[in-house]
């Protein structure tokens, strides 16, 4: 499954909404039927009835079942004083199912024109390291932001398991 992680903050958001509205796709909740987040939700070429949802309430949207890009962006908080700019990232799952290529094709195409666009547009600051928007690269720069993986109010712990330890 491809994935690709990126730091932006929000106008680097709002950049990368247009450019994928510029491509003829649309973001929709992971949730049909529920409000829209500003940013972030599943990017499709297809329209919410030709997608098959599930889950318990028949209204989740999943990589695995449609031609869909899940988009978790990067945000900015603050937490003990401190701000923090938190990773983002694209996933894209799909397999082609029996009777679906063209909806895959559609689906790949998507994903491909995301990944160029953020790689070229959102360069890393280090050789294989996660994308910078431009916003983001100011934040961390000039602005003290830290850039981190998971959100400050996580913590990691060692926990025994019959015997051996695992974590950090």
């Amino acid at each position: 499954m491809p994935r690709l992680w990126y730091f932006g903050g929000p106008q680097d958001n709002a950049t990368l909404l247009a450019f994928v509205e510029s491509l003829g796709a649309h973001v929709l909740p992971f949730r049909l039927g529920s409000k829209p987040a500003q940013f972030g939700g599943c990017i499709t070429y297809e329209q919410p009835s030709q997608l098959h949802p599930a889950g318990p309430d028949g209204r989740q949207l999943y990589t695995v079942r449609d031609p869909i890009v899940e988009w978790h962006p990067s945000y900015c908080t603050t937490f003990k004083g401190d701000n923090y700019i938190i990773k983002g990232h694209f996933e894209y799952a799909f397999e082609v199912s029996s009777g679906r290529d063209a909806e895959a094709a559609r689906g790949k195409k998507l994903w491909g024109a995301i990944a160029r666009w953020v790689k070229s547009t959102f360069p890393p600051r280090q050789a294989r390291a996660p994308a910078f928007g431009p916003e983001a690269k100011k934040l961390v720069q000039f602005q003290g932001y830290l850039a981190r993986d998971l959100p400050p109010t996580i913590t990691l712990e060692t926990v025994p398991l019959k015997g051996k330890q695992l974590g950090p």
